[in-house]
C-alpha cells in the first residue's frame, strides 16, 4: 500500500510547509505477518520500521519489532484500491489518520 497522506495530530506530514516532510511512504504486510513501513523524507533521508500485524475485524494491529511499540489503527475506509486507517494515538503525539492506496 502506497501512502497518499498521513495526518498527524491535525497536521499533514507530506505538507511541503513542514521543515522535513514525507515525500514518499509505503507499508508492505506480508502473509506470514510482518510487515515493512517505508518512508522518503525531503531532505532524502529514509526510514525503515520492520513490524508484525495482526486483522480482527476492521481492526489492524500494527508492532514496530525494533521497540515494541504497537499503534491500534481502525479501518475507516476500504473500497478495492484505497484505504484509510485511524489511531486515537500514535505513540504519545495524538490522533492520526494513514491515507493509503493500490
Amino acid at each position: 500500500w502506497g501512502g497518499d497522506d498521513y495526518i498527524l495530530n491535525g497536521t499533514s506530514l507530506f505538507s511541503s510547509s513542514l521543515p522535513l516532510y514525507i515525500t514518499s511512504m509505503a507499508i508492505n504486510v506480508y502473509a506470514d505477518g510482518t510487515s515493512a513501513t517505508f518512508a522518503n523524507y525531503s531532505d532524502g533521508s529514509d526510514l525503515t520500521v520492520p513490524g508484525t500485524w495482526s486483522l480482527t475485524g476492521s481492526i489492524l494491529n500494527m508492532t514496530n519489532t525494533d521497540t515494541g511499540d504497537s499503534v491500534v489503527w481502525t479501518i475507516t475506509k476500504l473500497d478495492g484500491s484505497k484505504m484509510e486507517i485511524y489511531a486515537s494515538d500514535v505513540g504519545g503525539m495524538g490522533p492520526g489518520t494513514i491515507k493509503l492506496s493500490r
